[in-house]
């Protein structure tokens, strides 16, 4: 759990999978739940950084934080 980008990736592969084993329901959840996760590691940024950054996540790596201009 170190790595908190990396879980919410984790979670879209689990969903991934149960997508394509026809469990949809299940795989949005899967869905829904990285997305969460995101928007809470994102907050939790922006509380660190203050209001006035950019995060820019790259596909299942650690964001850049930048000065929104």
């Amino acid at each position: 759990f170190h790595d908190r980008w990396g879980l919410p990736s984790s979670l879209e592969d689990v969903a991934d999978l149960c997508a394509m084993t026809g469990q949809a329901e299940r795989a949005a959840r899967f869905y829904g739940a990285a997305e969460a996760l995101r928007e809470n590691i994102v907050a939790i940024l922006r509380g660190l950084f203050g209001p006035g950054i950019a995060i820019l996540p790259e596909a299942g790596r650690e964001p850049a934080v930048a000065a929104a201009g």
